[in-house]
């Protein structure tokens, strides 16, 4: 199991750090970002968690906070389903 979480974590922070550049979420996906700017550390979080699930840059998972794109229904790091509670 850790290997697998493991593997999925680097093909996941692989295949977004593209996108985590383009699109200024590097807060939302990288822990580094977010311990780097501590003052906006509750700010983020709410950013990160709207109020609905779907929005144009994904969905953070709740489990992780991973953005992940909103084609997959499985969170691509932890692999928490979206919908499930």
């Amino acid at each position: 199991v850790t290997r697998n979480y493991f593997e999925n974590l680097v093909q996941a922070l692989e295949a977004g750090l593209e996108d985590v550049h383009a699109t200024g979420q590097a807060a939302a996906t990288s822990s580094t970002a977010t311990s780097s700017k501590k003052g906006g550390t509750k700010s983020k979080k709410k950013h990160a968690k709207p109020s609905s699930d779907h929005t144009d840059d994904g969905w953070p998972c709740e489990r992780c906070t991973y953005l992940n794109p909103p084609s997959v229904d499985v969170c691509s790091i932890c692999e928490k389903s979206r919908y499930q509670t």
